[in-house]
């Protein structure tokens, strides 16, 4: 019964995850691109992530080991500031380096769009990796154990965006590693509202960019996503979150 318990832990949420996937993209398939789509997503996204949520949650209570840290309205602010800055830093830092002319003023064209169709892998991946892959990874091995587990295997992933139609590469799965070490300190500082929060930010910005570029070519997205400024960004950021993480561990613990 405990291996069926850690199998719910590790195997079913992610399994769920990649059936959401599916099952949002065949329906977007269906329906004329647009609001009504968008919102579609949107909503039924978070339908899935909740009802993994309360499945987590369960598997977790039954082997002993704390819920999710979910986090309050500070928590998504915070979580927002951060993919913000995060995102801005990557996009002008490596347009600039690569030569690039900025042309902002198409740079939130469609994003509220954006914002609404990546509610679901935002929302989901987190739940799935940082409230429960991490979260029980920390509990059982040791912090710096969650906090890998939380980014190499999510970078890995994303291979899978190929059956999606994504142009997906080597140093992109690299980058996407970073990232994920990072809102994996986003998370035990800040609880799922913070990582969704900064996921969301990135995910929704980061065609923003390469219209910022006034390039087409959609594979740019995979080499801002691996680039060393990238990569450079997320591992200062992951550095600063990893000293918050500690002093507040040391502050609870009375030191």
């Amino acid at each position: 019964m405990r291996v069926l318990n850690y199998l719910g832990i590790f195997i079913l949420p992610l399994a769920l995850m990649l059936a959401g996937e599916i099952l949002l993209d065949i329906i977007g398939q269906r329906m004329s691109p647009g609001l009504l789509r968008s919102s579609t997503n949107a909503g039924l996204g978070v339908a899935v992530s909740i009802l993994i949520y309360f499945i987590v949650r369960y598997f977790l209570k039954a082997v002993a080991l704390k819920t999710p840290l979910v986090g309050n309205l500070s928590s998504l602010v915070i979580g927002l500031f951060i993919g913000v800055f995060v995102s801005v830093v990557s996009g002008v830092g490596y347009g600039l380096l690569n030569g690039y002319q900025l042309q902002f003023e198409n740079f939130f064209t469609d994003v509220h769009f954006k914002a609404l169709v990546n509610v679901f892998p935002a929302l989901s991946e987190e739940i799935v990796f940082r409230g429960s892959i991490v979260n029980a990874i920390i509990q059982l091995a040791g912090n710096a154990w969650g906090i890998a587990a939380g980014s190499i295997p999510f970078g890995i992933l994303h291979l899978l965006g190929v059956l999606f139609g994504n142009t997906v590469t080597i140093s992109q799965i690299f980058g996407i590693s970073f990232a994920g070490m990072m809102l994996s300190l986003v998370y035990v500082n800040f609880g799922v509202c913070g990582a969704f929060a900064c996921h969301l930010v990135w995910n929704s910005l980061v065609t923003g960019w390469i219209k910022v570029y006034g390039i087409e070519d959609k594979a740019a997205i995979s080499s801002l996503e691996g680039s060393w400024v990238t990569c450079t960004a997320l591992l200062i950021t992951s550095i600063l979150l990893a000293f918050a993480w500690r002093a507040r561990v040391k502050a609870d613990a009375g030191f």
